[in-house]
């Protein structure tokens, strides 16, 4: 994991991956997961069982519905292992969360994860700013929603 992520492209694509990303970030972030309030999950290969990168979603206060975010290591961009993991995800927000439906955020610069999204059935529903410490402040972001009823596994 955190052989993939110390890589500052990948980063920059990211709210909250640092650069560089170091065994010691790797290991903050499982004690943080401990904590509670997401459910992330790791992707892999399944030829080899090769580590790609993780998904999950973030379950937030109130009224907001579960946010997801993902990251693939840049060996494996444009491949269609997101397009798939997404897919799962999506299917596990809505047959076993019961969520009404889910949101995701894109930075306005990063094509990809737009392109992803929009693959995966998520409409345009505005924008937002985003919280990103690890590029430095807030970013503006656009968000992305799919409701259950318009799920298509």
């Amino acid at each position: 994991m955190a052989e993939l992520a110390n890589d500052r492209e990948l980063a920059e694509r990211t709210a909250r991956i640092p650069h560089p990303y170091g065994l010691e970030d790797a290991r903050g972030f499982f004690k943080m997961q401990q904590r509670g309030g997401e459910s992330v999950f790791a992707i892999e290969r399944s030829a080899d069982r090769s580590f790609l990168g993780l998904i999950g979603l973030v379950f937030p206060n109130g009224e907001l519905p579960p946010s997801l975010g993902f990251w693939l290591g840049r060996p494996y961009w444009n491949q269609g292992y997101m397009t798939e993991a997404i897919g799962l995800v999506l299917d596990y927000a809505f047959t076993q969360l019961d969520a009404a439906s889910v949101r995701a955020e894109a930075f306005l610069d990063n094509a990809a994860s737009i392109r992803v999204q929009e693959k995966a059935g998520m409409t345009y529903i505005g924008r937002d700013v985003q919280a990103a410490p690890a590029r430095g402040g807030d970013r503006d972001v656009e968000v992305r929603e799919i409701r259950r009823e318009a799920w298509r596994p």
